[in-house]
């Protein structure tokens, strides 16, 4: 080893060679994941879980037996999959709440338009694939055979913190209709791109319904009264509690209910003539004993549903959502950002937020000023995208301090800024691995490998970790220059003598950082450690002393 550095620092072109390596292979590892994209940035890491759910959302007019068939498509799909244990199906309510049911308000998911089915799989350690990747093949399944019924939707469980979608659009200001129409088109730009799916428009678009009203004048001349023929619709269509049945085994009455089958109350073509149709077929007895058409005595009325209102912090807003297909948000996002600017800048003065919250909203939220009315509207991101941006600020933010706390101790210990910077290089070359062995790791992995958060924080770890290879070679290349060695020897003696205590610590960091990398969460931060703390130590034994050769070291008298 000896002989190679000094070989190394005798030679100015391989030390050229070495250091401009070192500058391209960093480059091109940042590079890796913007702009080339080859390791995807995704700050929420999936995560293999042992069940999901499907939500069913068909437009609010759909009746149960409509909704029971997107759902028996979906149990037909799921039927097939070997890994899937059991299922369990909630028809016009909502299945237990969960954590993630919170944020999507499965609780609010109720009528005869929806569904939800609770997909129970096979323990993680029985099957050969991952949840998330077989919750996508089964959104690709729906695609093809479900794809005759809208708004059915997968949700996982969140490996962090629970969002609402990978990427999502708030739009708030201005009037209702305007801010439909933006939430359509953002809608349309999002169904553009082949990695996001389940897009989902909240816009409390309201239905049409019929009214019934009775007629309580013609009621009262055909001798029949309100209460009668309030009663026999009910009867009819919803079912009344009409008597109790008392059994010795139960320590309550069990409600009998009173209803037409469901043959009898269906009604084909929902429209005026066929109510009318059906109603005309019910039949009342007045108090004379004559029987009147239930049609003669009310009137059938065209009306729309009073539709939800979504509200945030007080202010009325509509939403668009979606989600990945095994794929980062951060990408396609930019790319929308891009394509919404193009494409409003005809009806809408578009303008970023500003970096400074307190000023105006956050620099990537959009504010929208329609040319014709002045109306401003503001859309405002959320979701794992809005996550991410705060992690990656974050996370700047957190490596700064670190640089800045690590470069200042050592700056007060060597008094040297020159060798305080080189003590700091290793590490920052560790990018370069840990970026090589997620590509590497990602090869041979069954599913995508991904940067994530966890990823950067190992990057981290290893700024203070790493740091003690070179600060060993540093003081030891001190202590034989002034033991009166030349600065060649010196350094290429420490080198030698170091290197076996820096193999042994990263090696131990390495067997205790491999048992992570299978993990679906935290196998970023093992990656980062075990392939950085490689990556690390080259170039604490061979790029940090070509660097400390260009520093003047002062012998130091006893």
């Amino acid at each position: 080893m000896k002989n190679i550095i000094i070989n190394i620092l005798n030679s100015k072109t391989k030390q050229f060679f070495i250091l401009l390596s070192a500058v391209v292979l960093l480059l091109v590892s940042f590079s890796m994941i913007y702009p080339f994209g080859l390791l995807q940035f995704k700050i929420l890491p999936p995560k293999d879980s042992n069940s999901f759910s499907v939500y069913i959302d068909l437009p609010k007019n759909t009746t149960i037996k409509n909704t029971k068939k997107a759902t028996l498509c979906v149990e037909n799909i799921l039927e097939t999959i070997s890994q899937v244990q059991n299922i369990q199906t909630y028809y016009g309510v909502n299945a237990p709440v969960d954590f993630i049911g919170l944020i999507k308000g499965s609780i609010l998911r109720t009528g005869e338009s929806n569904a939800q089915i609770v997909v129970n799989l096979s323990k993680v350690k029985d099957r050969d694939i991952t949840s998330f990747v077989l919750a996508q093949d089964i959104r690709d399944g729906i695609a093809k055979k479900c794809s005759s019924y809208k708004d059915i939707f997968i949700v996982e469980e969140a490996a962090g913190p629970a969002v609402y979608g990978a990427i999502v659009a708030e739009i708030y200001g201005g009037n209702k209709t305007t801010r439909d129409d933006i939430s359509h088109q953002i809608a349309d730009i999002l169904k553009s791109f082949d990695t996001l799916t389940d897009i989902e428009i909240k816009n409390g678009t309201p239905f049409e319904k019929f009214i019934i009203h009775i007629d309580k004048e013609k009621a009262v001349r055909y001798g029949l009264s309100v209460e009668q023929i309030n009663k026999i619709l009910y009867i009819a269509f919803e079912g009344m509690q009409i008597a109790y049945k008392n059994d010795d085994r139960l320590n309550e009455q069990t409600p009998i209910y009173l209803t037409l089958s469901d043959n009898t109350k269906k009604i084909i073509n929902i429209s005026k003539e066929d109510i009318r149709n059906k109603l005309s077929s019910l039949k009342l007895m007045n108090s004379q004993g004559g029987m009147v058409n239930l049609s003669e005595v009310v009137s059938i009325k065209n009306s729309l549903t009073q539709p939800p209102m979504y509200s945030k912090n007080l202010q009325d807003y509509t939403f668009v959502s979606c989600e990945t297909k095994l794929a980062s948000p951060l990408y396609p996002w930019f790319k929308v950002i891009s394509i919404m600017k193009d494409k409003m800048q005809k009806e809408y003065e578009i303008s970023n937020g500003s970096w400074l919250k307190s000023k105006k909203g956050k620099y990537f939220d959009l504010y929208l000023k329609d040319k014709k009315t002045g109306d401003i509207y503001q859309i405002v991101w959320d979701g794992e995208i809005q996550i991410t941006l705060d992690i990656l600020k974050d996370s700047f933010v957190m490596l700064t301090i670190s640089v800045a706390l690590i470069l200042t101790l050592l700056v007060f210990y060597y008094k040297n800024i020159a060798l305080s910077l080189i003590v700091l290089v290793g590490s920052l070359l560790a990018f370069i691995g840990i970026i090589a062995g997620h590509i590497l790791v990602d090869i041979f992995s069954l599913h995508r490998v991904y940067f994530t958060g966890t990823s950067i924080v190992g990057f981290v770890a290893l700024l203070g970790i790493n740091a003690r290879n070179t600060v060993l070679i540093i003081d030891f290349t001190q202590l034989k220059i002034d033991q009166g060695m030349s600065k060649i020897d010196a350094i290429a003696t420490s080198t030698q003598t170091r290197t076996k205590p820096i193999l042994l610590t990263a090696i131990g960091t390495i067997l205790g950082s491999m048992f992570l990398v299978p993990d679906s969460v935290f196998g970023g931060l093992g990656i980062s450690l075990v392939f950085g703390t490689v990556v690390a130590v080259i170039a604490s034994i061979v790029i940090a002393p070509i660097l400390i050769n260009f520093v003047e070291f002062k012998k130091i008298d006893d």
